[in-house]
C-alpha cells in the first residue's frame, strides 16, 4: 500500500500564483515524483505518461474549482504546468463552441494519451492528444 499525503506546516502567504507554485513544488516535485519512481521500478511505463496523468488531474481539479475561482482558474492552471515538474505535459485549444464553430472555452491537452482507449471499453479523454488529430471517442479495443 502507497499513502500519500501532505505533512502540515506554518502555512503559505502569498498571491494566488505563489501558492501554485509551492503546491506544484510540494505535490508533484517531491509526493508524486517518488510515487512514479517506485512505479516504474515495478512496471514499464513512461515518465511523460504519468506526468500527463498528473497535469490533466491537476486542470480537472482547478475546473472543478471554477464556481470559487472565476475564470482565473484557466491562468492558474496555465502558471501551474509553466513549472518545472509539469512544463512541457500539454497545452491549451479552443473547444467547439455552443453553434458548433470554434471558440468555446479553452480545454487542456496533454501531450501523452493515457492509453485508455486500449482498455476494453475505453475510449478517449477528453484531454486526449489523439482526439485532436480525429481519432474517434467511441469505446474500442485494441488487440
Amino acid at each position: 500500500m502507497i499513502e500519500l499525503g501532505l505533512t502540515a506546516g506554518p502555512g503559505l502567504a502569498g498571491s494566488e500564483r505563489r501558492l501554485i507554485e509551492e503546491l506544484v513544488t510540494a505535490s508533484f516535485g517531491e509526493h508524486l515524483q517518488a510515487l512514479a519512481d517506485a512505479l516504474r521500478r515495478r512496471v514499464r511505463i513512461s515518465a511523460s505518461l504519468l506526468t500527463g496523468n498528473a497535469a490533466s488531474a491537476l486542470v480537472s481539479g482547478l475546473r472543478l474549482l471554477a464556481g470559487r475561482l472565476g475564470p482565473d482558474w484557466r491562468s492558474l492552471a496555465a502558471h501551474a504546468l509553466a513549472q518545472p515538474p509539469l512544463r512541457g505535459s500539454g497545452g491549451w485549444r479552443d473547444s467547439p463552441g455552443r453553434d458548433g464553430g470554434w471558440g468555446g472555452e479553452p480545454v487542456f491537452v496533454r501531450r501523452s494519451c493515457c492509453l485508455y482507449y486500449r482498455v476494453a471499453g475505453g475510449g478517449l479523454c477528453t484531454d486526449c492528444p489523439l482526439a485532436a488529430r480525429g481519432v474517434p471517442r467511441g469505446p474500442q479495443i485494441r488487440p
